[in-house]
């Protein structure tokens, strides 16, 4: 009887700690699913939520015991990553913004591979000897478009990274119609940088044929939006006809 009893209490404590370790997991996924929805309904107002998400996830990866499931847990956890990390970089705060950014861009998360992009041309220290390695990165990123209908500003943002790839020949080989292409595509999208630099190709033949009214046209937009390139290049137009 007392075997009996010993082995039915070690049971309801097993159920019990499993049970608390569920319920742990449980509550950090209804806590992050909370957060990522309020964050595309108030990016501003979901930040503590989001960092408090964060924590839990991060509590509880380091509590839960092994045999509990928390694979249905990832890819809330990889977005929360990714958007505290997106947050942190367009702060500026890019020690902390770093590691989040490379977990989620690990885990192939479009907005993050796009912002790991711009980080590995900002810095090129870690960065994989890989050819092409950014490009596809990319390339990746861009797979569906449509997840960047809320955020175009990231768009914008992968086709300036890929116009300094074929600009700088970083990973492939350099290709100045390519580089144009990419700054005519932000510029599209309303890139005040890119209205300069699009003008700056029309003006020097740059991956496009040389075109003075166009290289005017964009300088003249740039200029009067405040862009400091474009207001330079604008006044080369004036100076030199």
């Amino acid at each position: 009887r007392k075997a009996e009893e010993e082995a039915r209490k070690k049971a309801e404590a097993e159920a019990k700690r499993k049970k608390d370790m569920e319920a742990l997991r449980d509550d950090a996924l209804a806590y992050g699913e909370k957060a990522v929805n309020k964050y595309y309904k108030d990016k501003d107002a979901a930040r503590s939520l989001l960092e408090s998400a964060l924590d839990k996830y991060k509590s509880m990866y380091k509590n839960v015991d092994k045999d509990i499931d928390v694979s249905g847990t990832k890819e809330n956890y990889g977005c929360i990553q990714e958007l505290v990390g997106i947050t942190y970089y367009n702060e500026k705060a890019y020690k902390l913004a770093a590691p989040l950014i490379k977990a989620a861009a690990e885990e192939e998360r479009p907005r993050a591979l796009i912002y790991q992009a711009e980080t590995y041309i900002r810095n090129r220290k870690g960065m994989p000897d890989t050819p092409g390695y950014l490009k596809d990165m990319l390339d990746k990123a861009l797979a569906d478009k449509d997840i960047f209908d809320d955020c175009p500003e990231e768009l914008v943002k992968a086709y300036m990274t890929l116009a300094k790839i074929y600009r700088d020949g970083i990973g492939v080989k350099k290709n100045p119609e390519e580089m144009f292409r990419y700054y005519m595509k932000a510029a599209q999208m309303e890139e005040v940088e890119a209205f300069a630099l699009v003008g700056q190709c029309y003006m020097y033949g740059e991956g496009v044929k040389k075109d003075g009214k166009r290289a005017f046209e964009w300088n003249e937009k740039a200029a009067q939006a405040g862009n400091d390139k474009g207001i330079r290049n604008y006044a080369v137009c004036f100076d030199f006809g």
